[in-house]
């Protein structure tokens, strides 16, 4: 048997292990109008002070703690929904757009525990976008709530074939293969979930691969004694034991105190190979796994509508040109940097709504007082008048020139007294 330790200490050294080889080697496909986090089309879009746009819910779930994209430690309590992105959305994807907002009420009847109403709405969507991976995996989930295991694993299969890096693909595939008692295929995805999950949600997705490779030893021990299995897969509640919380926090401590040496590889191996047979004919399945991402990661792309777009989509409601170096305020509207720059000389409100944004005039100083980090003069002058205009301090200026030293002169000023 293996003890909660040596199961947490394993689930390190694979993830870490298949990081090391393949994660680099992963050309994951980015597209402005897909969300960083859930992959999938932005819904009710909200744009970071950083500049990166997610959808609302994935920024405010509290599972980002920075941007995925700049790694930008940004307030995700603040902001408004996009408008421009917003509407852009709804023109271009409307169907799509139509189809998201069934799984979020989908979504909603699952909180209420109303599955069959949740599976339902879920089957409705998908008439709308068949090809929803978060869709797919949450219908998946409510299949399996309902028994319906077959059909879980069928929705949690399409779902990694339309968004194979996305990793709660893999978790839902998981679940449905260890309710079918497919304990090895399960821990195979489970593996893949592992290491594709954001490194954010490292803790809790280790926890779960540690659980299922005790579940999995314990099973196969009780087949071996001839008894029936006494752990089933719960569809309903599968909670991390304490046990094995504790043990992956001190193994967490103790991989921050040392890093592993270059002899990982030698010990991986022997540790898989000899202390759990399981894990080592699932890590000779994982390859081909991690081959298949790597050749469908460019397969999924978005395509716009040309023939309902307008140059005026573009324009900044300010100068009614097109957008340039855009920014989006807290409310969220869209202006070009230059003209809002110039709107807040006048007024610290949002020229379309009022809001105020005297946070984006806000001057934070140093400890030492200072407000701006350095400053080079390029050349002096002295103010003759001074006057104002339209708003602005003008002045007429001087510059001072210094009196220009003679050859004749600068040997004596260059020798020493």
């Amino acid at each position: 048997h293996i003890s909660c330790e040596k199961a947490v200490s394993l689930v390190w050294k694979i993830v870490d292990y298949l990081k090391k080889e393949n994660i680099n080697n992963f050309a994951f496909q980015k597209d402005s109008f897909l969300c960083p986090y859930c992959m999938g089309f932005l819904y009710e879009p909200i744009t970071l002070s950083c500049g990166h746009t997610y959808c609302k819910m994935c920024a405010i779930n509290g599972t980002i703690k920075a941007c995925l994209v700049c790694n930008t430690t940004n307030d995700t309590s603040a902001p408004e929904i996009n408008v421009l992105i917003s509407s852009l959305l709804e023109k271009w994807w409307s169907k799509e757009m139509k189809g998201i907002s069934l799984r979020t009420e989908g979504e909603t009847f699952i909180k209420e525990k109303k599955y069959s109403k949740a599976l339902k709405t879920f089957t409705e969507a998908r008439e709308l976008v068949p090809s929803d991976h978060i869709l797919l995996c949450r219908r998946s989930q409510v299949n399996l709530i309902l028994g319906n295991d077959q059909d879980a694993l069928r929705d949690a299969c399409e779902a990694t074939l339309h968004r194979p890096e996305w990793a709660m693909g893999y978790f839902c595939k998981s679940n449905a293969l260890l309710a079918l008692g497919r304990e090895e295929d399960a821990l195979v995805a489970m593996f893949v979930y592992a290491l594709l999950a954001n490194p954010e949600d490292g803790e809790r997705v280790h926890y779960e691969v540690a659980k299922l490779i005790l579940l999995i030893l314990r099973r196969s021990a009780v087949r071996a004694d001839g008894a029936q299995a006494f752990l089933s897969a719960s569809r309903r509640d599968r909670r991390c034991p304490k046990e094995i919380e504790k043990a992956a926090a001190e193994s967490l401590r103790a991989k921050r105190k040392k890093r592993r040496s270059s002899s990982i590889k030698t010990s991986f191996h022997h540790f898989i190979t000899e202390d759990v047979p399981v894990v080592a004919r699932v890590m000779s399945r994982l390859s081909s796994e991690v081959s298949k991402i790597k050749n469908c990661v460019n397969s999924y792309k978005v395509t716009v509508n040309n023939s309902v777009s307008h140059s005026s989509d573009f324009e900044c409601p300010l100068c009614f040109l097109c957008f340039w170096e855009p920014v989006t305020t807290v409310c969220g509207h869209t202006f070009c940097r230059a003209c809002l720059a110039r709107s807040l000389d006048h007024a610290s409100q949002c020229p379309l709504c009022k809001t105020s944004l005297r946070g984006i005039l806000e001057v934070k100083p140093f400890n030492d007082g200072r407000s701006i980090v350095h400053a080079v003069g390029t050349r002096r002058f002295r103010c003759v008048t001074k006057s104002m205009r339209d708003g602005y301090n003008t002045s007429t200026i001087e510059y001072i020139e210094d009196k220009v030293v003679s050859d004749e002169d600068l040997p004596k000023l260059q020798t020493p007294s």
